[in-house]
Parts: structure tokens; sequence; C-alpha cells
């Protein structure tokens, strides 16, 4: 009876320790995917911001970026197009310091994903660059200056926030947005700020992300 009982005790244990070891490799393997809650999107930013370093330029307006992603799962593959944004709009009398104005000729602007952090399951935030985004600055006395990205995309990073429950977009800064256009007032390069709710196009629901 002594020996059933340790035989038994011994498979016992063989089993919960081979549960506790799938339990760790299923928790520790690195998830592939990525998906969305909503594949349609609406990034409202109050007070986008177009400033220099040398602050000649120093614009805050309402932007409002509309687009979608290409599916509702995609693979974490540095710079692989997920989505595309399709629209670009600008409310021009609230703007200060100058006038903003999206260059959407060249909509859409590609939708490119850079990054995450965090781990399973939360998300906690991760990077997308948008290429091919563009803005005029028109900076008075006739001086317009025409900005875009093509090589070296700005980010925005895409945050969950603990309370509130809200998706919050931000541009990271540092990455400078190259002059297409314009005379010699017109500063080289500038930057974008500012932040925005990342919400489900149509409705004030968040886009939520998580990893599968």
């Amino acid at each position: 009876m002594c020996d059933l009982r340790r035989s038994w005790a011994r498979i016992m244990g063989s089993v919960v320790a081979a549960a506790l070891l799938l339990a760790v490799m299923t928790h520790a393997s690195p998830a592939r995917r990525l998906s969305v809650s909503e594949r349609n999107f609406r990034d409202v930013f109050a007070a986008f911001t177009l400033f220099d370093q040398a602050t000649t330029i120093n614009i805050e307006c309402p932007l409002t970026l509309e687009g979608s992603f290409h599916s509702s799962t995609y693979a974490k593959v540095l710079a692989a197009l997920i989505g595309h944004i399709t629209r670009a709009v600008a409310n021009h009398p609230a703007c200060s310091g100058g006038m903003l104005t999206a260059l959407i000729d060249n909509l859409p602007w590609a939708y490119g994903y850079q990054g995450f952090e965090g781990s399973l399951p939360s998300l906690p935030g991760w990077w997308i660059a948008i290429r091919g985004i563009g803005v005029r600055a028109e900076l008075g006395f006739g001086v317009v200056c025409d900005y875009q990205a093509s090589s070296s995309p700005p980010s925005l990073r895409i945050q969950r926030e603990a309370r509130g429950g809200q998706t919050v977009t931000s541009w990271v800064r540092g990455t400078a947005i190259p002059l297409v256009e314009g005379g010699i007032s017109c500063p080289p390069e500038v930057e974008f700020g500012g932040a925005a709710e990342h919400t489900r196009l149509g409705n004030t629901r968040p886009v939520e992300v998580t990893l599968i």
C-alpha cells in the first residue's frame, strides 16, 4: 500500500511539474501577432503643433486624421505596412501662430509598424510611422512653407491609459520633417507635436490593441 501511495505521489508530482513547465513556456513564448478591436480609426489632435528648434515656426492647430488598418490582425514585422491615413483635416479658424493645411494631394499616407512595449496580455504602448505625411505652414506676409516626410517618417506612440481606459496618440519628438517647397524665410526642417484620442471611426470608443 505504501509503495502504491509513493508511486501515485510521484506520478502526480510529475503531472504538476509538467503543467507548471507548460504554463511557464506558454507565458514566456513571444506573441507573433497584434490584434486591433476596430480597423477604422480616428485621431483628433486638439492642438497639433508644428515647430522648429529656432522657434521660427510655432503653429498650433486642431487636426483630425482618419484611416484604417489593412487587417484586424497583423504580424510584428518592423516597418511592415499595416494601414493608411486616408483623410486629414485642419481646423483653420482655430489655428494660432499661423495657418496650417494638410497636404492631401499625396494621400493616402502609409501607416507602418515600428514596435511595441509591454507583455502578454496587455499592451501599454506601441509605435507607428506615418510615411508621406505633409503639411503647409502659412507664416504671414506671404511666407508659405511645405514640409513632407518621406525617407525618415515621424513616429506616433499609441498608449493605453490605465485611468479612464482611453487610448492616446502622441508624436514622438526628435524626427525632423524636411522643407520640400518654400523660400529662404522657411526653416529647413520642423517637428510635429501634440496628443490625440485614438478612437474608432464614428464613435468615441477607443481602439484596443492586444498581443496574440
